[in-house]
């Protein structure tokens, strides 16, 4: 579930505000809401790199009784070094269910890159949430 210079683990309470440190997003507080509730709900993974969080995912389990990764988030320090794709194979590795879904918005090109080098398909695209930026999505089906 980790590299030796990238460990992966579940999130605890306690790794709340290193999260919050980095992600650039989070003055939300919609998001540092779904953050702390998916910590809480054990859906949370984080990557530590010398002992300082820099990214983390999470994975959740209401997309029609199916995974979905709804969060992958790189400190930006740390982007374009594969830990992105480090995280995303772990979450698909520790899937319960034998199809697991994401998306992206369709501007996220790295992303979606990312998607397709991990065997992900599009499974379709959802408008309205981000005016002007469409939400693809993707599965990525057993093997």
């Amino acid at each position: 579930m980790s590299t030796p210079h990238r460990p992966i683990r579940r999130a605890t309470s306690e790794d709340l505000p290193g999260i919050l440190a980095f992600d650039r997003l989070a003055g939300d507080s919609g998001r540092v809401t779904m953050i702390h509730r998916a910590i809480l709900n054990h859906e949370t993974y984080v990557v530590e790199e010398h002992g300082e969080l820099i990214a983390y995912g999470i994975l959740e389990y209401t997309f029609f009784g199916n995974g979905f990764i709804s969060m992958v988030y790189v400190d930006e320090r740390h982007r374009r070094k594969g830990t992105g794709e480090v995280l995303l194979r772990c979450l698909v590795d520790v899937c319960s269910t034998p199809k697991v879904f994401s998306s992206a918005n369709l501007s996220n090109t790295h992303m979606h890159i990312l998607f397709h080098k991990l065997s992900f398909e599009r499974s379709g695209m959802v408008h309205h949430l981000d005016e002007g930026d469409p939400e693809v999505i993707y599965v990525r089906l057993p093997d």
